[in-house]
């Protein structure tokens, strides 16, 4: 199966509502179109479908089976791997949010349905895309600083507490028991799609939270990850602390290149590129720093959100639908950057050892990866869920911190009955 769309406008369903309304203003651009939403809280499902004049569905099997090309997935972190194989064997070509897989297991099935079907698969990580990382492409691609030898990727993204609350509501829901390194894309793929390595190896080390404020106690602390590429180059991440920071740096084996710090969501989005004067090549400069434009759709891009990333997630989707060729963030890309979070969790409850990164494509490793269903998802279907030892700490212990849920959510429409469920159920 590898249905491609030539022309016409590629009929989209999206499961989520509230990612249904962010992709009925950007769609168009890139020749989408959204026809249909599905989402289990009803009262939201029914004000957005309203609100965009689509049909709106409760149920899922109900709604993947309908008359569209492609999916959009923004369920649940966990639960991305199934909705995708269900779609994919459906008919549909995939766009999923987030990570890709909960456990080692569901990415090896995600990538052998993928594979089956030869419909596109396509993880929605749109840091890649920002200006400054696309424009960190250009010039690495150019051979500007040789061939990467360190990288840094930092998506270090705090939140006050009320917003906490609001973006989790409930002890079980997701958020609340996500380890931070799962949620590694967006550090990683950026330096992944710049370098074109793989990773091979990965280490992790936790930075435990501390403080008696309800802002601490909610935290559940920040990690530093070293990953090994599959040129020997060395990776750092980091995120869970202290002064919001999306970051990227690469030093290669003739120069380096940095994003600029500074104010703002990504900063100044400015370039740095310097060379040692031994280094230097006809043209070159020791230093520069410079504000990028993107190469091309910049009208497009500056209209949406993640510095345009979001515009271009869209393009490459489409693009891949209507020429039936694989985008760079395909399953196999996807699912392996998932697995250095996955495999990051454990080495931090084995003092940071080095863990290996089996590689998908390898069937031995596929055998191995099937038999690994280690989750930290309570409910997970088909999972194991982990010890206590190696569980996320738990949120909701705290009297202090349920009475102020009880207050955001209230705030935010809940009913003291759905309150009481999502705090106990």
């Amino acid at each position: 199966m590898n249905r491609t769309i030539p022309e016409g406008e590629i009929r989209v369903g999206v499961l989520g509502a509230f990612r249904g309304k962010a992709f009925a203003k950007t769609a168009e651009a890139s020749g989408m179109k959204l026809v249909a939403i599905c989402d289990n809280f009803k009262h939201r499902l029914d004000e957005v479908c309203a609100e965009l004049n689509v049909k709106g569905y409760e149920s899922f099997d109900e709604f993947i089976q309908q008359d569209f090309d492609a999916v959009v997935i923004a369920a649940p972190f966990h639960t991305h791997a199934y909705f995708a194989k269900i779609a994919l064997k459906a008919g549909k070509h995939v766009l999923s949010e987030t990570s890709c897989n909960a456990t080692l297991a569901d990415g090896v099935e995600l990538y052998r349905t993928a594979q089956e079907t030869g419909l596109c698969y396509m993880l929605a990580e749109n840091y890649c895309y920002t200006r400054f990382n696309q424009e960190f492409k250009r010039l690495y691609d150019e051979g500007e600083i040789g061939e990467v030898r360190y990288a840094e990727g930092e998506y270090n993204h705090p939140m006050e507490i009320n917003d906490s609350l609001w973006y989790a509501p409930g002890a079980k829901h997701w958020r609340n028991w996500l380890p931070g390194c799962y949620y590694n894309t967006h550090a990683l793929a950026p330096l992944m799609y710049i370098t074109n390595t793989m990773p091979v190896q990965v280490s992790c080390s936790l930075i435990p939270r501390v403080g008696d404020s309800p802002n601490q106690k909610f935290k559940k602390g920040g990690y530093v990850m070293l990953v090994r590429m599959d040129n020997g180059a060395i990776f750092r991440l980091y995120a869970g602390v202290a002064g919001h920071s999306c970051w990227y740096s690469l030093h290669g084996t003739c120069g380096a290149m940095e994003a600029g710090r500074g104010h703002g969501y990504f900063g100044p989005e400015t370039v740095r590129v310097w060379h040692e004067p031994w280094d230097l090549k006809p043209g070159q400069v020791e230093e520069k720093v410079y504000f990028p434009n993107w190469a091309d759709h910049a009208e497009q891009a500056r209209k949406t959100g993640h510095g345009g990333g979001d515009f271009f997630v869209e393009l490459n989707f489409a693009d891949a639908i209507r020429t039936g060729r694989q985008p760079y963030l395909d399953a196999y890309h996807g699912i392996m950057m998932t697995n250095v979070g996955i495999l990051a969790w454990r080495s931090i409850h084995e003092n940071g050892r080095f863990i290996d990164v089996p590689d998908l494509r390898d069937p031995a490793a596929q055998e191995a990866m099937l038999k690994d269903r280690l989750s930290p998802f309570p409910d997970l279907v088909g999972g194991v869920l982990m010890p206590e030892e190696m569980l996320t700490p738990r949120r909701f212990d705290n009297p202090e911190i349920i009475e102020m849920a009880r207050k955001n959510w209230k705030r935010h429409g809940y009913t003291d009955e759905e309150i009481e469920k999502l705090l106990n159920e």
